[in-house]
């Protein structure tokens, strides 16, 4: 299994924040096998301490 955000991003990001604390816990996991990771943006939201994620795949013919 790959993470999308990791497979298509650089650097250190963050889908979480609450008192001063920023970290990774929200994954979109993929089948390297299957799944080839294109694209991934996390959305950063005032209403919540959890950011969504949107990602982009293409599946292995």
């Amino acid at each position: 299994m790959t993470d999308i955000i990791i497979a298509t991003k650089w650097g250190y990001h963050y889908t979480f924040h609450s008192n001063g604390i920023l970290v990774n816990i929200d994954h979109v996991l993929a089948s390297k096998n299957r799944i080839i990771p294109l694209s991934s943006n996390i959305i950063h939201i005032n209403y919540s301490d959890h950011y969504p994620v949107l990602a982009e795949f293409q599946i292995k013919h």
